[in-house]
């Protein structure tokens, strides 16, 4: 292909659980605010709406105790950090569900019961994790890897490797956005050393997957495609089917580089299939745009306008927002009016990556 897609790497998103308070000193309450947190963080990605409606439950929770007069002073701190965990994961959860304003208000929480707290580094790298994942949602990426930074550097202090396995991927998913496959695979490589499969195996495979994603970018291919099939019993083992659908998109991306383009064509649209099942529109979108250019490169113009006049009805009546419409609106337009070329469905497609998080974005076609 003339323009590769830009890939399908992942960010994990949510730092994985770790004992930041002593256990059982804030008594039931905590306790089951605590619950609450974890059920948010296992569930932001396979259910946002549950985990922003677990997450806000623990927040009120947290509130309540704080203003209880139940908490002893010498465990104040305590009652704080947790009230902080709370609001960060209620804005993780905002973040998912692309309401960047609330998820904004809520770290100013987190921040602020912070400030209040035990001043543990470990729950301040959690914060800056989470946040981190936000400012690149909201297009600010600098301020994401002075985040992630500091989460780093607390984690290496505090000998925490787990999670600086998790902060180190999440940085090499902001250099793959970057186009910086050499650096993240440096940070990936680092993160993979600090990574258990038997401990966190759902992070260790983000971190694996986004190597075989940089080793296709950087012409590593085949190489590539060995790595991704050594992975799948893993993939199959954990048993996420989302993170299935994602590892056969990376499949058929660089089944495409390879000149495999039938399969990667059959993959494809199985894949679309299975996005569309799920509700989820926009991961069917990107999929789409990459099997139009498969078809313009063939020039199988019948396949490609057939695909245009499918696409918009089906996102039109699933969520996405105006300005992605728009952007779909002018490839099916480009499309029936003999204009569309592999160079058009790729912006559309960066564009797309771009404001996946980001409804704000507007669509300024250079052509």
């Amino acid at each position: 292909m003339t323009d590769r897609p830009t890939g399908t790497s992942a960010a994990v998103g949510t730092p994985p659980a770790l004992a930041v308070r002593p256990a059982g000193r804030l008594g039931p309450a905590a306790d089951g605010c605590e619950a609450l947190v974890a059920r948010s963080r296992e569930a932001v990605f396979d259910d946002p709406a549950a985990a922003l409606s677990a997450a806000t439950r623990a927040s009120e929770l947290a509130a309540a105790l704080l203003a209880s007069g139940d908490v002893p002073q010498s465990l104040a701190p305590d009652a704080e950090d947790l009230a902080s965990e709370a609001w960060a994961y209620r804005a993780n959860a905002e973040r998912v569900l692309v309401d960047l304003d609330a998820a904004d208000a809520s770290f100013v929480r987190a921040r602020r019961h912070l400030e209040r707290g035990s001043g543990r580094p470990l729950l301040a790298a959690r914060l800056d994790d989470l946040e981190a994942s936000l400012r690149n949602a909201q297009q600010r990426r600098e301020e994401a890897l002075v985040l992630l930074d500091g989460a780093i550097r607390r984690c290496r202090a505090a000998g925490a490797r787990r999670l600086l396995g998790f902060s180190l991927v999440n940085r090499s998913h902001l250099m793959i956005e970057a186009g910086e496959p050499h650096a993240a695979l440096v940070a990936l490589a680092e993160a993979i050393d600090c990574l258990d499969p038997e401990e966190d195996l759902r992070t260790y495979l983000l971190a694996a997957s986004n190597v075989a994603g940089c080793l296709d970018k950087v012409g590593y291919s085949i190489a590539a495609r060995e790595l991704l099939a050594e992975l799948r019993p893993l993939h199959e083992r954990l048993g996420e089917r989302i993170n299935l659908l994602r590892l056969d998109w990376l499949e058929a991306q660089i089944d495409l580089g390879l000149g495999r383009h039938q399969k990667a064509e059959a993959t494809l649209l199985a894949v679309r299939e299975g996005f569309l099942a799920r509700e989820m529109a926009y991961d069917a979108a990107l999929v789409s745009l990459d099997l139009a250019g498969i078809y313009a490169e063939q020039k199988r113009f019948l396949a490609l306008r057939r695909l245009a006049l499918e696409m918009l009805p089906i996102f039109q009546s699933r969520r996405i927002h105006r300005e992605a419409l728009a952007a779909l609106i002018l490839f099916r337009e480009a499309i029936s009016f003999g204009h569309g070329d592999v160079a058009l469905f790729a912006e559309v497609r960066r564009f797309l990556d771009r404001a996946r998080n980001n409804p704000r974005l507007r669509f300024r076609p250079t052509a």
